[in-house]
C-alpha cells in the first residue's frame, strides 16, 4: 500500500508538536548551561486554569482630611516708636503709615535725605543721630531709588553692608524702592544682605508715578504704604498692630519738622530733613 505523499512530513509535525506540548508541562525547563536553559512553550496557559487575582481591598480611612490653619502670629500690640528714614521716597512712603500710626496709637518720625544713596548713608552718622533722638522701637528704612540704574551697583555692597551693620542693633525692616525702570541688580543685592522676613520688595508693585516718572503720587503713595502695613503685620519679623486708618490731610499737622546735621565724613555735605510725628 503505498502511503500519502506528504505522510512522512505530518508524522514528524505531529511528533515535534507532541514533543513541545508535553516540555511546556515539565515542573523545570532544561538548563543547557548555567546562564542558558530552553524556555517552555506557553501551552499550559490554555489547559491550566490560573486562580482568580485576589481583589485588594483599600480601606477609606473613617476621618476627613483637615488643613490645619496656620498659628496666629504674636503680634506686639505695644505702642510704637517708628523711624522711617532713607531717601525722598520714604517721604512718599509716610503719607501711608502716618496715618496707620495715628490710628494705632504709634509715633512715628521721618528722616528723609533727599538724593541720598547707600554710599552717603554709610558713610556718614546721619542714621546713628536719627536713632539717638528718636530712641525708636522699630526702625523701618527705604533706600535705594536714586541707585536703580547704576552700572556695577554690586561694587556698593560694602556701603550697603555698613548701613545694614548700624541697623543690625536695632528692630529694623527694609523696603526696597517702587521701580519706575528695570534695576541693573540693586534688589537682588539688597535680597542677598537683607534677611527674608525684614525685606519688603516694592520692585514690582504698579503705581501711578508723577511728573517726574518716578515718585509715586500721594494716591499711590498710600497703595503702597497698605501693601508695607499688610506685610509688616501678615509676614515681617516685627509684626506689630496697624489697623486700616482713616487718610488724614497731605500736609501732616501731626509733624514737626527739625533738621539732623550730616557728619564731616559725609562724602557730600547736607541735611537730613526730620518730621518728629506727634503720638496720635
Amino acid at each position: 500500500m503505498k502511503l500519502p505523499r506528504y505522510t512522512g512530513l505530518i508524522v514528524f509535525l505531529w511528533i515535534s508538536v507532541m514533543a513541545f506540548a508535553a516540555y511546556a508541562f515539565l515542573a523545570n525547563p532544561f538548563q543547557l548551561s548555567d546562564d542558558l536553559a530552553i524556555n517552555q512553550w506557553s501551552l499550559k496557559d490554555f489547559f491550566v486554569t490560573k486562580p482568580a487575582p485576589k481583589k485588594v481591598v483599600i480601606a477609606k480611612p473613617d476621618t476627613v482630611l483637615v488643613v490645619a490653619k496656620p498659628e496666629p502670629r504674636d503680634v506686639d500690640s505695644s505702642k510704637q516708636r517708628i523711624l522711617l528714614a532713607g531717601d525722598s521716597m520714604a517721604e512718599c512712603l509716610l503719607y501711608g503709615l502716618r496715618d496707620y500710626a495715628k490710628n494705632n496709637g504709634h509715633k512715628i518720625s521721618e528722616a528723609a535725605w533727599s538724593g541720598s544713596s547707600t554710599i552717603k548713608w554709610a558713610k556718614s552718622d546721619s542714621l546713628e543721630v536719627a536713632i539717638k533722638r528718636f530712641k525708636p522701637t522699630l526702625v523701618i528704612f527705604c533706600l535705594g531709588a536714586n541707585e536703580l540704574t547704576i552700572p556695577n551697583i554690586w561694587n556698593r555692597e560694602k556701603y550697603l553692608k555698613t548701613i545694614i551693620a548700624k541697623l543690625d542693633t536695632f528692630k529694623y525692616l527694609w523696603v526696597s524702592p517702587p521701580n519706575w525702570t528695570e534695576d541693573t541688580g540693586l534688589t537682588e543685592m539688597i535680597s542677598a544682605n537683607v534677611p527674608q522676613e525684614q525685606l519688603f520688595i516694592s520692585k514690582d508693585i504698579k503705581l501711578e508715578r508723577r511728573r517726574d516718572g518716578a515718585h509715586p503720587t500721594i494716591p499711590a503713595s498710600r497703595i503702597w504704604a497698605d501693601s508695607v502695613a499688610k506685610w509688616i503685620v501678615e509676614e515681617s519679623a516685627f509684626p506689630i498692630v496697624l489697623a486700616k486708618a482713616p487718610k488724614t490731610k497731605v500736609g501732616n499737622p501731626d509733624a514737626a519738622k527739625v533738621s539732623i546735621g550730616i557728619s564731616s565724613a559725609s562724602a557730600v555735605p547736607a541735611k537730613v530733613v526730620a518730621k518728629a510725628g506727634r503720638k496720635a
